[in-house]
């Protein structure tokens, strides 16, 4: 294997052992003979059980890399990339050191596809649980689904049968990521859906004359005045700031919702509540003497009993102990 390896730089690809579909040859009486179809890798239907053979295509190096990385974790194999680029992609097993399989492809530019030149379909090693292709991204692509349908699933309980219907170990905080990056696909594609509702709306009235459209959102029904500024949540009143509802009722009328903001964010209303500066003055040795009658300080009565010298505690706080 390892002079394989050490050619594979210097391999060319020859388009005219491995050629596509539509080519043909001539024989020694001068018929055409037509080239032998390679199997083409449908993503869809064989990445979850990838079984490869000399000939085989792929459309992309993505398509490539990932049913060997499905490959690596369906048989527990530590499969790892000795050379991925845009022309050649090898790979070989390091479960143990003498581990025959290996695979090799290359770009073949006539056709415009990957095309698999060398295949060894024998393994030596023993299978791992540690498989390193068992990361997010795979968990993402594998179960982002089914962490949709159930939001709540619990990391552990989705760990588990992550490990029991692949037979690896998987690393709880890759689970944990992946969840969260599966719900917020989920919530990011609602989000782009609430936003083309109210274009809906309007290409129905403008193909159905005369049509009703009524949204009602459960529990989160609100009253705008745009009149009087006032929304049914009375954030516009409490902030000044225009809320949700009454943005979503301006954008609707094609109004800038900053144009009904309070006035005392307006930078003109800052300038005009600090324009008056008090400048600086001197010190009390330099003030001029003032003939107006000398001011007394009020009379403060003093009150009965002896003073306090402890401090009133709550009544939910711990009295000391007397020393």
């Amino acid at each position: 294997m390892g002079d394989d390896l050490a050619d594979l730089d210097d391999d060319t690809d020859n388009t005219n052992e491995l050629d596509s579909h539509s080519s043909s040859d001539t024989d020694d009486d001068g018929r055409k003979q037509k080239k032998k179809k390679h199997a083409i890798f449908n993503e869809e239907a064989d990445i979850l059980n990838p079984v490869f053979s000399v000939g085989m295509e792929f459309k992309t190096h993505e398509i490539f890399r990932d049913a060997v990385k499905e490959h690596s974790i369906k048989l527990g194999k530590k499969i790892k990339f000795k050379k991925s680029d845009r022309a050649k992609v090898c790979a070989v097993c390091e479960g143990k050191e003498d581990c025959p399989w290996y695979i090799y492809a290359s770009f073949v530019k006539n056709d415009g596809l990957y095309r698999i030149k060398r295949y060894v379909d024998q393994h030596t090693c023993t299978r791992s649980y540690h498989v390193p292709w068992v990361s997010t991204k795979w968990i993402v692509k594998r179960y982002s689904d089914k962490i949709c349908k159930n939001p709540t699933w619990p990391i552990q309980s989705l760990a588990e049968t992550i490990e029991s219907e692949n037979t690896v170990n998987v690393d709880r905080q890759k689970v944990f990521r992946a969840r969260r990056r599966s719900l917020a696909i989920l919530e990011g594609d609602a989000k782009q859906q609430f936003r083309e509702l109210f274009g809906y709306i309007d290409e129905v009235r403008s193909t159905n004359p005369g049509t009703t459209i009524k949204v009602e959102a459960p529990n989160d029904q609100y009253r705008v005045d745009l009149k009087n500024k006032t929304c049914g949540c009375r954030r516009w009143e409490l902030s000044g700031i225009p809320c949700v509802h009454a943005i979503a009722a301006y954008n609707k009328l094609d109004k800038d919702p900053m144009d009904y903001v309070h006035s005392c964010y307006n930078v003109q209303t800052y300038l005009k509540t600090y324009g008056n500066v008090l400048g600086p003055i001197n010190g009390r040795d330099m003030w001029p003497s003032s003939g107006h009658q000398i001011l007394l300080p009020p009379d403060v009565k003093k009150r009965a009993g002896k003073p306090k010298k402890v401090r009133r505690r709550e009544p939910d706080e711990d009295v000391p102990d007397p020393k």
